[in-house]
């Protein structure tokens, strides 16, 4: 029996009814997030690194699995409980797999399906594409930290689950690129006080010479 779990987000252990896992699970499945190249080993991030979010932005990435090995595979895809160091962010954010509406971020539970169970043979390709929308009235939140794993759970049985929902034992691959989190830029439509404050200390310093240029000037006229 075979199962195998790339992931992005918590999981949870079970004792009954689960399939013992492969000698070699490595070499079971091939990843992508292209659809072109393929790796034996997971993607360190499903979404790039060159990857900007902004207020108002829509963006979506793909993960690709492949399965390697003769007969079938069933693959189930979750999404964990995501992390951010502003609630507010976490609400104006939305998550839509290839199954179901989208959600908001503060709405998924602990493991919560992005793709529904599929059943490849060798050479067979699931690619469960994962988009992520900013609400653009967010003015909060730039800056803060978002983080997100997915779960792929690998088995040639069925996919084996807790009552809550999540994967048995799975690996974790995260959604967003390192550090750990995307931070949250700002658009070209609100500037972030730090940038009001510079360009209004420029402005001062600038009408300053101005005006010491001109007294100077008067001082010399006076003479």
């Amino acid at each position: 029996m075979i199962r195998r779990i790339v992931s992005a987000l918590a999981i949870g252990t079970s004792l009954a009814l689960v399939p013992l896992p492969a000698a070699a699970a490595g070499s079971e499945v091939e990843y992508s997030t292209d659809g072109v190249v393929w790796g034996a080993s997971p993607p360190p991030a499903v979404f790039p690194a060159s990857w900007q979010p902004v207020p108002g932005s829509t963006t979506t990435a793909t993960l690709y699995v492949r399965a390697a090995r003769p007969g079938t595979t069933v693959v189930g895809v979750y999404a964990g409980a995501p992390a951010s160091s502003d609630p507010q962010l976490l609400a104006a954010t939305t998550l839509a797999g290839a199954t179901g509406p989208a959600t908001a971020l503060d709405g998924l539970g602990a493991c919560s399906a992005v793709a529904a169970q599929a059943v490849l043979a060798q050479g067979e390709v699931l690619a469960v594409p994962i988009t992520i929308a900013f609400s653009p009235a967010l003015t909060d939140g730039r800056g803060a930290s978002l983080a997100l794993d997915l779960l792929v759970d690998l088995s040639d049985t069925g996919v084996p689950v807790l009552p809550g929902g999540c994967p048995v034992d799975p690996e974790i691959i995260a959604a967003f690129p390192a550090p750990s989190a995307e931070r949250l830029t700002t658009t070209g439509q609100t500037l972030p006080w730090e940038l009001l404050l510079a360009a209004a200390a420029v402005l001062i310093g600038g009408l300053a010479g101005v005006l010491a240029a001109r007294s100077g000037s008067s001082r010399g006229r006076t003479r």
